[in-house]
């Protein structure tokens, strides 16, 4: 069974409003989306970059924008 890509527009989305400090509240009004939906997509981000929480996630994110950039 195919497992869906990482990085789709709705986790790029979460993983932007994460790196720009929003809660989870903020982002879902910003992405219009429901609240559980952005949690979901933070916890898969998370698990797959090896984060503990939300701010080890934001923290690998923003650094790996700056190689990329």
């Amino acid at each position: 069974m195919k497992r869906p890509p990482l990085w789709t527009p709705a986790r790029s989305g979460v993983a932007a409003c994460l790196c720009d400090g929003l809660t989870a509240r903020e982002t879902s009004r910003a992405m219009r989306c429901s609240q559980k939906s952005v949690q979901r997509h933070t916890k898969v981000l998370a698990a797959a970059l090896g984060a503990r929480n939300r701010v080890h996630l934001a923290a690998i994110l923003g650094a790996q924008s700056c190689k990329t950039a």
